[in-house]
């Protein structure tokens, strides 16, 4: 999942640019339903990676596209905190994933039954997205780039120094991220936690950014 995730983040904005953020997130947003039913109903290993594969492919875009639209949507004064609420609601979903599974685990006996709900909760919201999620005046109006243009316009991007010390910060910050993945797992073979304990522990870095990503945000649009 995060080896294709990571790889889907460079094409992810270049999709935006050759079919807008509102299609790119909805036909994405289908196919993350999709690996999420098949890993569902998967008993074997392959078709379990095959699923994350999927999941991996279909989450990639939907950070990117979410703040390409913050931008057009909000005024100046306002994208900082806009973008740090889609933060904080990002932590909120690691957080309920951190305590999810441990929880659904132990009520359920298995994790299948969250992994169902979620695949619900998320053809719904795309349902609702469909008819809700427009695309700003100014995206629809421009002409969409092609793929050749998109490419030319990576490659300027890379020339341009100035983008290189954000990329390691967001690589740094990508890596604890993905390191919180396994700390359930570390914690209970380690100290001897329970799921849900290491669960919790592992949620209360997600918890405190919660706020922490709306109150930088506001402090970025003030300064």
């Amino acid at each position: 999942f995060f080896i294709i995730y990571g790889i889907m983040q460079i094409p992810a904005g270049m999709f935006s640019d050759l079919w807008g953020p509102r299609k790119t997130i909805l036909g994405f947003t289908m196919l993350t339903i999709v690996g999420i039913f098949l890993f569902w109903m998967s008993f074997r290993f392959e078709m379990l990676a095959v699923a994350q594969i999927i999941m991996g492919i279909g989450c990639s875009v939907f950070y990117i596209n979410a703040v390409s639209l913050i931008t057009h949507w909000f005024p100046i004064e306002r994208k900082a905190t806009a973008i740090g609420i889609l933060s904080a609601a990002s932590g909120l979903g690691n957080f309920t994933s951190y305590m999810g599974v441990p929880l659904a685990n132990t009520m359920f006996g298995g994790w299948r039954n969250l992994y169902l709900l979620v695949a619900l909760i998320l053809l719904i919201n795309t349902g609702m997205n469909f008819f809700v999620l427009k695309e700003p005046p100014n995206i629809e109006k421009r002409e969409k780039k092609s793929a050749m243009t998109t490419l030319r316009s990576f490659a300027e991007v890379l020339k341009d120094k100035r983008i290189y010390p954000f990329i390691l910060g967001y690589l740094l910050l990508s890596f604890g991220w993905v390191l919180n993945s396994w700390m359930t797992l570390f914690l209970m073979e380690t100290k001897g936690l329970t799921y849900v304990e290491g669960g919790l522990v592992t949620s209360l870095g997600t918890i405190a950014g919660i706020p922490g990503c709306i109150a930088m945000g506001a402090v970025s649009d003030k300064l």
